[in-house]
């Protein structure tokens, strides 16, 4: 694992923390065995239990849970979970659950819009850049001034999608230097680029005795090494500019578990 995992003041003793479930049964394009593999390790290294989910969500499969966390869930068409699933999930959150809902770049959020509906956020089936090179910093305004965020001062994203959530709390804003395109015309390619105004990055929210927390850019929590055209390319907190990221990571995990 080529990325930094540790945790210099671990919130909780050794694997007695909180039960987080990494969801894996929606066709995930990240889960603990794959790309958010050094996403669960940190977790593990701050004391919280890291577990995979590989079945449908419902009552059984949400007791216990302190915190569920659905990353970029895939399907053929339309919603990744039943009208039964997001009942349920609904309920666990209004019962005193937390949900880490993320969706990334389109198609990812037709997959998960159903979701995010069901607590009030529209997700934009979009590409998001950022011309900043993917960073957001406190000054430029990207980076919200919230308990959350603590001292971080400059996190790193790698584009990703957007959504609009009146009722929730935003971290991270899509600012000036972001830009939005869709599906081009004729199915093919991208359209030209639009403005951002409005888009949020990362928010949370209080749900009845529960907690969320939205993000709209999944390789954040990711330490990646891909290759491009013939280079590698470190996408991630392992990757330059993002050495905040873990600490802004385990904010929000601290946050949704209620150990802030």
């Amino acid at each position: 694992m080529d990325a930094d995992v540790s945790v210099a003041a671990p919130r909780f003793e050794a694997d007695s923390g909180p039960n987080v479930l990494f969801d894996g049964a929606h066709q995930n394009l990240h889960t603990i065995d794959t790309g958010y593999a050094p996403f669960a390790q940190l977790l593990r290294n701050d004391g919280l239990r890291v577990n995979a989910n590989d079945n449908v969500f419902n009552d059984a499969t949400l007791e216990n849970v302190g915190l569920l966390i659905v990353a970029n869930a895939e399907a053929e068409s339309g919603s990744a979970f039943s009208e039964e699933e997001i009942a349920a999930v609904r309920q666990y959150v209004e019962g005193g659950g937390a949900l880490l809902l993320i969706a990334d770049h389109m198609p990812y959020p037709l997959a998960a819009q159903d979701l995010a509906s069901a607590f009030g956020a529209e997700w934009l089936n979009v590409y998001a850049d950022n011309t900043h090179d993917g960073r957001m910093t406190r000054r430029s305004g990207d980076l919200v001034d919230d308990p959350i965020t603590g001292d971080v001062t400059r996190i790193r994203t790698f584009g990703g999608s957007c959504f609009i959530a009146p009722g929730m709390r935003p971290l991270l804003r899509a600012g000036e230097t972001w830009s939005l395109q869709t599906e081009g015309e004729t199915g093919q390619g991208l359209s030209d680029k639009f403005p951002a105004d409005g888009c949020l990055i990362g928010a949370v929210a209080e749900i009845g005795d529960g907690r969320i927390a939205f993000f709209a850019e999944g390789a954040m929590f990711s330490a990646q090494i891909l290759a491009f055209d013939g280079r590698t390319r470190l996408v991630g907190f392992n990757a330059p500019h993002a050495g905040q990221n873990t600490t802004f990571i385990l904010n929000v995990v601290h946050w949704l578990v209620r150990a802030d």
